[in-house]
């Protein structure tokens, strides 16, 4: 019965309401974060904001619990975590690519940047977001079909895609108003019933060119085919403004002289 009277029950006491006390937050803040995170599922988001932060929660609560207990017991955390914070200096020397990319998805998380599921234009590609994590994004190629992987360090900005795609349709000087107008407008009716494209909004007249006046459809379609739709939205078009006698003009070059040539 000796080891019943070497046993610190206060301590004993101490660590079991610091156990009940993290035991508690940790059910808490598990409670808090699944509702946040069912919210952004329900929104469309299938990894947002509130996942990082949670895991990163996990971490710092973990740490956090391991020290208190050791205080708790009498053991002297301060030399260890001195010794940890230098171990973390050379680690962080060490691993520095790795931090950054780290520090950057969080940024990325933190200021809205995309989420899965989001569409963005990558060095120039159309691409899909399909996975997110603090080190990489995961993008699925729409352009150029493919997967690859980048990691957040090498992301500076982003552009989100838009729901649609701006079609400019260039129209010879020499037709009227109303005639391509009648021709265009008849031309997204018959786009809009082609598959994978849910709206078209004909936008009219643009801007004044060169050798064209320029008009604009809006074609809302499918992101995933967007491409393999707009042209085939293109050719429909051709296909009604040919038939409505509607052309598109080729780049012409105005050249005025007054008549006079110089004697040789």
């Amino acid at each position: 019965m000796k080891w019943l009277e070497s046993i610190n029950y206060k301590n004993l006491i101490a660590g079991a309401i610091v156990v009940a006390v993290f035991i508690a937050l940790w059910i808490f803040l598990r409670f808090l974060f699944r509702k946040w995170i069912a919210a952004e599922r329900k929104a469309g988001s299938k990894r947002g904001i509130a996942s990082i932060i949670w895991d990163i929660t996990k971490l710092l609560l973990a740490t956090v619990f391991i020290v208190v207990i050791l205080e708790v017991n009498g053991v002297d955390v301060t030399g260890a975590i001195a010794g940890l914070g230098i171990a973390s200096a050379v680690i962080g020397l060490a691993l520095q690519d790795i931090l950054k990319d780290i520090i950057m998805g969080i940024h990325i998380a933190v200021d809205g940047f995309y989420k899965v599921g989001d569409y963005i234009y990558y060095e120039g590609d159309l691409c899909r977001v399909s996975d997110f994590n603090l080190r990489t994004t995961k993008l699925v190629n729409i352009t150029k079909p493919g997967n690859f992987t980048v990691c957040n360090r090498l992301i500076e900005s982003v552009e989100l895609a838009s729901e649609f795609v701006q079609l400019n349709i260039p129209v010879s000087y020499k037709i009227p108003l109303e005639q391509t107008e009648r021709v265009l407008r008849e031309a997204c009716h018959k786009v809009e019933r082609m598959e994978k494209v849910s709206k078209v909004i004909y936008s009219g007249l643009d801007r004044f060119e060169d050798s064209s006046m320029v008009y604009v459809i809006k074609l809302f379609c499918d992101r995933e085919d967007r491409y393999n739709t707009y042209r085939a939205a293109m050719r429909v078009i051709k296909a009604c403004m040919d038939e409505g006698g509607v052309t598109v003009p080729f780049n012409q070059v105005d050249v005025h002289f007054d008549g006079n040539v110089p004697a040789k």
